[in-house]
């Protein structure tokens, strides 16, 4: 081991030391002195209601796990790793197809031999797979004879974007990304772009499971709004902010409350949007403060006095970099007549290798990677984006970026830009 490795190695020590003391005193706080029972599934650790400092530790603990397994694992090591999730995966599917995981109470054990038959499967089958995913901490067996929900699996059976995100990634995302090097071949030959599976996502069932998979896999509206919240809101008073291309109002209720002196307008694209199970709002007068719109995908921005512009875009596609200059220069005169005035835009970009936390960095490496593979579509390089940025201009001058954002938390990138005529410099909000 080397020097940094070492090094490395002494970090994770210590971080991860300090992540355990906190979520164990959390645990110590809220248990109430709960003794443990054999019998019973183990409960939530860390329920979704914990104070944000909690899931932070959490989100660490795990963070650093990997990167440990990183610094010491060998080529045996991934191998096994490799063959005991494939196993996983179709063991986790088969208890999908037979509808076992509805078939087990959420509380409480049930005998195997009742499961196994009412789905009509073998027992001793049935016993061998739930000690697999036993071995996760998917289902487990209370008392011989027995089978019961964990804490990780109960979800499933309440929350069925869960098992939708399941199948999807073992009928369609794995066989796809198992094609990739007969794909890269076959494009090479013919000189074009790779071919991607075939599938039809405007089939009701297909993008059920297509964007419940894309949520499952990792979604940056949480990073993003914890990024913009960091941006000097209170310099701006009571100035207007444009939330461009939102999905709904709550991005800007969040920062509404933060900053009540500031006016928002949220223009909701006539475009479909991402999947978020969690977002149930509709457009409408949603306050005092928010206005909501509806606005066409490259219309000329019509608000011409705000001090922000969000302008998010999510939805990368082979013409994505047209989509993104299209906006900007959607925007180029309200800048340009106001060379204070700001937009940050936020594309669903891949972070620089190594800028965000390894975990971070894979999950979006693994979303850029299936889409490619399904779909041929890619998300953006941050260097790209800001080529396309710096490309929109008119006579007098033209858009650049002063600052890139960050998350602390996740993946999320965005760009601060402004218009630059000749000779000026800016200050950004970050």
């Amino acid at each position: 081991m080397d020097s940094s490795s070492f090094g490395e190695l002494e970090a994770c020590k210590n971080d991860f030391a300090t992540a355990i003391q906190t979520v164990v005193d959390y645990i110590r706080e809220t248990a109430g002195g709960a003794g443990f029972d054999p019998v019973s599934p183990p409960r939530q650790t860390i329920p979704s209601d914990a104070p944000g400092y909690v899931h932070r530790a959490r989100a660490d603990i795990l963070n650093i796990t990997g990167r440990l397994q990183t610094l010491l694992a060998e080529p045996t090591f991934l191998i096994q790793s490799l063959a005991s999730r494939t196993q996983l995966l179709a063991c986790v599917k088969w208890l999908c197809e037979f509808q076992i995981l509805a078939s087990i109470p959420v509380s409480g054990g049930v005998p195997a031999k009742d499961v196994a038959d009412l789905a009509g499967v073998p027992e001793t089958q049935l016993r061998r797979v739930v000690r697999m995913t036993a071995t996760a901490g998917f289902l487990f067996e209370p008392q011989p004879g027995y089978i019961a929900h964990t804490a990780l699996s109960a979800p499933f059976v309440t929350n069925l974007s869960y098992l939708d995100a399941t199948i999807f990634l073992a009928e369609t995302a794995v066989p796809a990304s198992l094609q990739m090097a007969k794909g890269s071949a076959t494009s090479s030959i013919a000189g074009s772009r790779a071919p991607t599976v075939s599938f039809n996502l405007s089939e009701t069932k297909l993008q059920r499971q297509w964007s419940a998979y894309q949520w499952c896999t990792g979604d940056q509206n949480d990073g993003i709004t914890e990024m913009l919240s960091r941006l000097n809101w209170h310099s701006l008073k009571n100035a207007c902010v444009v939330d461009v291309c939102a999905s709904s109002t709550r991005p800007a209720s969040a920062l509404a409350i933060k900053h009540p002196m500031l006016r928002f307008v949220v223009q909701i694209c006539e475009i479909a949007q991402e999947y978020d199970p969690a977002d149930t709002e509709t457009t409408g007068q949603a306050n005092d403060k928010i206005l909501v719109q509806k606005r066409t995908h490259a219309a000329v921005q019509q608000v011409k006095n705000a001090a922000v512009y969000i302008l998010r875009l999510n939805s990368p596609s082979h013409s994505f970099p047209t989509q993104i200059r299209a906006e900007l220069k959607a925007h180029l005169d309200v800048l340009s007549a106001n060379s204070s005035a700001t937009l940050i835009l936020v594309p669903r970009l891949l972070p620089e290798p190594k800028s965000v936390d390894p975990h971070q960095e894979a999950l979006a490496r693994l979303r850029d990677l299936s889409r490619q593979q399904l779909t041929n579509e890619c998300d953006l390089e941050l260097g790209e984006a800001s080529e396309i940025v710096q490309s929109v201009h008119d006579s007098r001058g033209g858009l650049v970026v002063v600052n890139k954002l960050r998350s602390r938390n996740s993946r999320a990138v965005a760009l601060e830009v402004r218009y630059k005529g000749s000779n000026k410099n800016h200050q950004s909000l970050g």
